[in-house]
């Protein structure tokens, strides 16, 4: 997510450096590596290469909702119905023992990350 907003702010004029976001942003360059390659496939940044190579925002920062951004990386991890505590065994019909306050929390956050644009959150 930090690294979206990042490329909000920074990347339009052109591609920013991964190493500089990484820096920037204190983020583990091989982490942020896969991060980015992730991103890059679902058509939310694009990657360049050469001297003046790096990413930036394949999208509008006005169509992209954080929610967009969290489902991109995480999957439904944390959006669906798989168990927080990570048990394969647990579900809605089967809840683990946070399954409950979980649901209510989760739901509070899904509507908040779905109301907000990256756009919103950066100068644009």
């Amino acid at each position: 997510m930090q690294a979206v907003l990042y490329l909000s702010e920074h990347g339009n004029e052109r591609p920013v450096l991964l190493r500089d976001i990484s820096a920037n942003l204190k983020i583990p360059y091989h982490f942020l590596s896969k991060v980015m390659q992730t991103l890059n496939r679902l058509g939310y940044v694009y990657s360049t290469k050469g001297i003046n190579g790096g990413f930036a925002l394949a999208v509008s920062p006005h169509s992209v909702t954080l929610v967009d951004i969290v489902r991109s990386i995480d999957g439904d991890h944390l959006t669906g119905d798989a168990c927080l505590l990570g048990f394969a065994d647990k579900n809605c019909e089967n809840p683990c023992a946070v399954h409950d306050a979980w649901e209510k929390s989760k739901h509070t956050l899904l509507q908040t990350l779905s109301k907000k644009t990256i756009a919103e959150l950066t100068n644009h």
